[in-house]
């Protein structure tokens, strides 16, 4: 699921249940009591994060806009113990000074973690590698093309 956090600044966070990513509160099984894990989003870490380096860094640097070095910037993640959620009222808004849960009769935030994710910092390293490689790749390619036809011609 993915969450806009009300706040200072309008963020998104992926919710996680029992291990699993929530696509809607309503995938919750125990509305009674339980667990949420809340890790704020960033494309670096999703599954496909290689995609979304192939198409803005690599393709389109090829038609004209330039590449921006990615920072390691820290997430914010934390877990909510809940008890009695209801969904339709589901709200979490996140301040510099605190985190507000609404729509929970009682929780408690715990393992609040402002850190750089240590799968953020091997992927940046390897995103590095990955658009030098294939960037020199495509250009090698359309130089063998360009090479082959005039031979032939």
């Amino acid at each position: 699921m993915e969450l806009f956090i009300v706040g200072d600044k309008m963020k998104k966070f992926n919710l996680y249940y029992n291990g699993k990513k929530l696509r809607s509160i309503k995938g919750i099984d125990d509305t009674s009591e339980g667990i949420l894990h809340v890790i704020e989003k960033n494309y670096i870490l999703s599954k496909f994060w290689w995609v979304h380096v192939l198409i803005f860094d690599i393709i389109l640097g090829f038609i004209g806009s330039t590449y921006v070095e990615n920072k390691l910037e820290p997430i914010l993640s934390f877990d909510i113990e809940y008890k009695n959620i209801v969904p339709e009222k589901f709200l979490i808004d996140v301040n510099s000074e605190a985190i507000t849960i609404r729509g929970v009769r009682e929780y408690q935030i715990n393992n609040k973690l402002i850190e750089v994710h240590p799968l953020a910092k091997k992927r940046i390293e390897n995103k590095k590698r990955l658009v030098i490689t294939i960037s020199f790749s495509i250009l090698a390619i359309i130089f063998a093309i360009i090479l082959l036809t005039s031979l032939f011609n």
